[in-house]
């Protein structure tokens, strides 16, 4: 009978690349433990250099690793999490594995896993209908009531500061957290401004060009698009998605003649969107309707 080969890691070497100790004080650890031929976890677990909770994940990540059910790199990413979330380490294993096979979507629901916002045993029936429906995440969530419209928001607006490097990934995960606690705006909290994402989507909102849905589900999609986690273009980029589509809209209006061309031109200049459209839209009109108009 073949046995399963078993994959050589220490429990130290571990606990090093997940930042849970530091290499000199792991060295001095190893010397104490083969001076007093003591196990290395013990010696690291009465010194209080490692903490229980810690020492425990690193054990379990280990034996995975011997017998090849997981990778090295997901191991450190999880015990990473365990020490940065304080979350459970099977928590933090299934969502390793899980950003490792989820490249379009895992960003937001990163933030929202890290902020304990929602759990991983939520997440997965969610990307499942997002997926397969073609819907973002965000949207689903709110639909299945697992989250607010407003949180939504909230959650998306920290991820348009991350990514536009107004603050550190680690800062928005406490600030979102801060916003659970509180019920405050995330920009307000932060002593920040409203972004031109926010400005724009308000407008489009509030002149009923666009629903408030479609200004979430454009912002979410483009940052999923993005394959870059910092992109100083990002509110460009967003907002410039939320034009087009304010664009395409009013040409709606136009065809199903909710809204006159005129109407729409000023719509244009209010909210700054490019006319072009409209003017092609204005071109395939009838000549009397033209006549009439001008």
């Amino acid at each position: 009978m073949t046995k399963t080969k078993l994959v050589p890691v220490l429990v130290g070497q571990l606990l090093v690349e997940a930042g849970m100790l530091e290499k000199s004080l792991l060295e001095l650890a190893l010397e104490r433990a083969r001076d007093s031929d003591v196990k290395i976890g013990q010696v690291l677990l009465y010194s209080g250099l490692v903490a229980d909770r810690d020492l425990k994940a690193a054990l379990s990540a280990q034996r995975m690793l011997r017998q090849s059910l997981i990778s090295f790199r997901q191991a450190v990413d999880a015990l990473r999490s365990v020490k940065l979330y304080k979350m459970p380490y099977e928590v933090a294993l299934a969502r390793a594995r899980w950003l490792t096979t989820s490249e379009q979507t895992h960003q937001f629901a990163r933030i929202l896993l890290d902020a304990s916002i929602i759990d991983i045993e939520c997440l997965g029936p969610a990307l499942a209908v997002a997926v397969c429906q073609n819907i973002p995440l965000g949207r689903v969530l709110v639909m299945h009531g697992q989250i607010t419209a407003d949180l939504r928001r909230t959650v998306l607006d920290a991820l348009v500061l991350v990514r536009c490097s107004e603050i550190t990934y680690d800062h928005a995960v406490a600030a979102l957290r801060a916003v659970k606690r509180t019920g405050r705006d995330i920009r307000e909290l932060l002593g920040l401004e409203p972004s031109s994402v926010t400005a724009i989507g308000d407008e489009l909102v509030l002149w009923d060009v666009l629903s408030i849905d479609e200004v979430y589900d454009i912002t979410e999609q483009t940052l999923q698009r993005e394959a870059n986690w910092r992109a100083p273009m990002v509110s460009k980029t967003i907002v410039a998605n939320l034009k087009f589509a304010a664009s395409l809209s009013i040409n709606k209006k136009m065809s199903d003649r909710s809204l006159t061309v005129r109407e729409a031109q000023l719509l244009c200049n209010e909210l700054h969107l490019s006319t072009a459209s409209v003017l092609k839209h204005i071109e395939a009109l009838p000549a009397p309707e033209i006549q009439l108009i001008a």
